[in-house]
């Protein structure tokens, strides 16, 4: 090992499921290969990894004839549902595997099966949110992959996978105001890598693109509440031009969702654009509930883009509709955005009784998005007059974003925590806050950080740290803050004992981005701009972007060195 060398022996190593044969395998080409040459061959990874050696047994001389000694050992209905399962992508769970071998097995068998692979390591299991995960090596999934595809099964399981997750995205919309709430995002996150996977099957083929597009409209609140919503965006924009243009209820969903993405995240007159061509296509269909969907996203643009004045006559135009119907989660976001929009136009006490109409509504469901968004703002209305009471209501709006995981409604009630910090001369305190929410507003994308704020002041006071605290201890407060996760900021504002308060470990990482580090992940399996771009559902010249930033922020003049350091790094993230 030496500096020349270590990142690509590193990248062999991840490359290879850090399994120990392949591992000897690798090392032992070095006889004829260099590390650089075995890495660039891995892109089969069973090709170069076999030696010839009398006194070794056949299935140490190779990985492949190792896996497929490993798959002799399993039973018929083991090898079965290998194959099945390798068509899932970052892991799944019972309840899955259930739906792709639906009617196969007898009760009880398919779990019998999947311990059996647990306890002959084809299968990893791993706890997680109270849940068992099951998870195949990369090594050992595209060995499944290839039994299946030679079965002649693999087109009807990926159907299986698709019709699943489609059923799996549904159900969540359809249970998201419950107690099951926060319980339905953290599924919904733990299951994105298969759900890409399935709306990316949908849209290759426009037989199955309406599928790939109700997907992505019942997404739509994860994306907001995950604050995803540059990725939202794109799988929207791509759904829609996979169908045949046509006025429908899914197309008017999608332009009204993806109009209000792109207004989050401050995007010029396209969001309008967007939205006026769903008002062209409801005008068209003469449906009440579609034209109420059109004004209530008019209502948001018009609030994202200042004029909260128009923003109150959209929303008011359909409250009582709003009311008098059984969608409450249109009820409630309908609320929402009133009372910020008059709230903005100085009309607090009616901003006031909104808020306390959506906690009165929500509290009883146990519901904890609208909740938390509704603290925000409520807390912000009564910041100036009560910081007592708001503080009050920014903890409990707090506590709830942080079980969310949710960084827009978190960002909201840090903004007003960093104002009252500010008022009450904690000025280091509201400055590390700053860089909290600098960060974790950086993957959403989004312009505005303090979307359910109503005091106008707030941004100009924040605005005078710099000059309170001075360059220097205001630099080095908003660096502490731009080091901190969304937990430790929480904790930070909530006064909790806990490190975050601390100075962000040393190191270059502080300084990526979440998409960064995920980029400078993609890179160091030596994966190109293309295929990162692939990945990740962007384009070609953002993934240079990305890449590049990521050189500039670590020092870096090659993608080698990136590798290098993200293997050390991995485990910190």
């Amino acid at each position: 090992m030496t500096e020349d060398n270590k990142a690509v022996v590193a990248r062999i190593c991840q490359r290879l499921d850090g399994l120990p044969l392949p591992i000897e395998l690798a090392a032992a080409g070095l006889r004829v290969l260099s590390a650089q040459q075995i890495l660039l061959r891995l892109s089969d990874r069973y090709r170069p990894l076999s030696i010839a050696n009398r006194g070794t047994p056949a299935r140490q001389q190779s990985l492949r004839l190792c896996i497929d000694w490993s798959h002799e050992l399993c039973t018929a209905r083991e090898r079965e549902v290998w194959r099945k399962v390798s068509v899932f992508t970052g892991g799944f769970e019972l309840d899955g595997a259930e739906a792709l071998c639906a009617g196969e097995f007898g009760p009880n068998e398919l779990l019998e099966v999947l311990a059996a692979l647990v306890n002959k390591s084809i299968l990893i299991p791993e706890q997680t949110h109270g849940v068992i995960r099951y998870r195949l090596l990369e090594t050992v999934r595209d060995y499944g992959r290839d039994r299946l595809r030679e079965s002649g099964e693999y087109s009807t399981l990926q159907r299986r996978h698709r019709d699943w997750f489609e059923q799996l995205t549904v159900r969540a919309h359809t249970e998201w105001l419950s107690p099951r709430q926060a319980e339905w995002t953290t599924r919904l996150e733990r299951e994105l890598p298969n759900l890409r996977d399935a709306m990316t099957y949908c849209l290759a083929d426009p037989i199955h693109a309406p599928v790939g597009l109700q997907i992505a409209n019942a997404l739509r609140r994860f994306w907001i509440s995950r604050g995803l919503l540059s990725e939202g965006r794109q799988w929207l924009r791509r759904a829609l031009t996979s169908q045949v243009e046509q006025p429908t209820r899914s197309q008017v969903t999608a332009l009204c969702t993806e109009g209000m993405l792109a207004a989050l995240q401050g995007e010029g007159t396209d969001p309008f654009a967007l939205v006026a061509k769903a008002r062209k296509y409801a005008a068209g269909m003469a449906d009440p509930i579609l034209e109420q969907l059109v004004t209530r996203t008019e209502g948001q643009l018009a609030l994202s883009s200042g004029d909260a004045a128009l923003a109150v006559t959209h929303f008011e135009k359909v409250l009582d509709a709003c009311r008098a119907s059984e969608d409450l989660d249109t009820h409630l976001e309908v609320l929402l955005g009133l009372g910020v929009a008059c709230g903005r136009c100085g009309d607090r006490a009616r901003a006031m009784t909104c808020f306390e109409e959506i906690l009165a509504i929500t509290e009883p469901l146990g519901e904890t998005v609208h909740q938390a968004q509704a603290l925000a703002a409520l807390g912000s209305t009564v910041s100036c007059t009560d910081p007592v009471q708001a503080t009050q209501l920014l903890t409990r709006g707090l506590q709830l974003s942080r079980s969310l995981n949710s960084p827009s409604t978190a960002t909201s009630c840090l903004y007003t925590c960093a104002w009252i910090a500010a008022t009450e001369h904690r000025t280091e305190h509201a400055a590390v806050l700053m860089g909290a929410i600098e960060k974790l507003g950086e993957p959403t994308g989004a312009k505005r950080l303090n979307r359910y704020n109503i005091n106008a002041g707030q941004e100009s006071s924040l605005a005078r740290l710099r000059l309170v605290l001075g360059e220097r201890a205001f630099s080095k407060a908003v660096q502490q803050g731009r080091g901190l996760s969304l937990r430790q900021a929480v904790a930070y504002a909530l006064g909790e004992s806990t490190a975050a308060g601390d100075p962000p470990r040393s190191g270059p990482n502080k300084d990526l981005t979440p998409r960064e580090r995920q980029v400078a992940d993609l890179v160091a399996q030596g994966l190109t701009n293309r295929v990162i771009a692939d990945k990740l559902v962007i384009s070609q010249r953002t993934a240079q972007g990305h890449v590049e930033h990521i050189l500039a922020k670590l020092g870096f003049v090659s993608r080698a060195q990136i590798a290098a350091w993200v293997a050390p790094n991995a485990g910190e993230r």
